[in-house]
């Protein structure tokens, strides 16, 4: 399930449970992936922390294509593949791209959340992904 905090967006994932408690794997570990698109294009990407810096304040987007014209103080939000909700908030572009030579770009990113004073957040839960879990295990398998 998807952690997100008010009004300012993406937190982390669900990672386990039990009766009354629950871990998060924050977004600001360099093993989350969360998926994102710019506002303006809906061009699609990979959000990820920690391996261009350690700044608890930036991220950056893997995979955009070279070809997608990227503005600086785009607002970058969820897709709705995966965990999240399409639109929720993640942050504003503050570098364009860097050319990583197979035809992609790596954009830098501004998060809207201060994860040094977060103190609350929200679990989201999606009503539907029981349904959605059994329609894809009746999908064939492709070979």
């Amino acid at each position: 399930m998807a952690v997100i905090s008010a009004g300012k967006g993406v937190v982390g994932i669900i990672r386990d449970v039990s009766p009354h408690l629950a871990t998060i794997e924050s977004l600001l570990n360099k093993d989350t992936k969360i998926s994102v698109s710019l506002k303006s294009t809906n061009a699609l990407g990979s959000l990820v922390w920690g391996d261009r810096n350690s700044d608890f304040r930036k991220a950056s987007i893997k995979d955009i294509a070279n070809h997608v014209k990227v503005k600086l103080r785009d607002t970058i939000v969820t897709s709705g593949f995966g965990s999240f909700p399409p639109g929720i908030l993640v942050g504003t572009v503050s570098n364009r791209g860097i050319s990583t030579g197979d035809n992609f770009l790596t954009i830098e990113i501004n998060l809207f959340n201060d994860f040094s004073t977060l103190q609350y957040v929200y679990v989201i839960k999606d009503r539907l992904a029981q349904e959605q879990k059994a329609l894809e295990s009746n999908l064939p398998n492709e070979q």
